[in-house]
């Protein structure tokens, strides 16, 4: 993949090189069902989010937009249980991206503010 103009300088490692498994994956509501019962609850997850994503993943608007669904190298959920929780609410496939392998000590609990945010093509 060519890096966009300015960023020539960031390095082009494999990420497997780090412990780590990044790939843009389909995610099913069956699939999302199974991640869903290793999410460590790093969260509580808002109803209201959770509906906003299913209405946007039902009307066929989601696109992948960066956001991750991360597990650490013990095997839990540590990121994207709204998106996820949408996938099966809403009992409709996504695209997204799947980072696996993140050290547990390297997930922070996010800001409040900083939410994911269900983007509409």
């Amino acid at each position: 993949m060519k890096l966009p103009e300015g960023l020539e300088f960031l390095p082009q490692d494999d990420p497997s090189e780090h412990g780590l498994l990044v790939k843009v994956v389909e995610v099913t509501p069956d699939a999302a069902k199974r991640w869903l019962a290793f999410n460590h609850k790093h969260r509580d997850i808002k109803d209201k989010r959770v509906k906003e994503y299913a209405k946007t993943m039902k009307g066929g608007n989601w696109i992948v937009n960066g956001k991750t669904i991360v597990f650490d190298v013990e095997g839990k959920l540590v990121g994207g249980q709204h998106r996820l929780s949408a996938c099966v609410k809403s009992k409709t496939s996504f695209w997204g991206l799947l980072v696996c392998g993140v050290d547990p000590g390297a997930v922070e609990k996010e800001v409040p503010g900083d939410d994911d945010v269900a983007e509409a093509v």
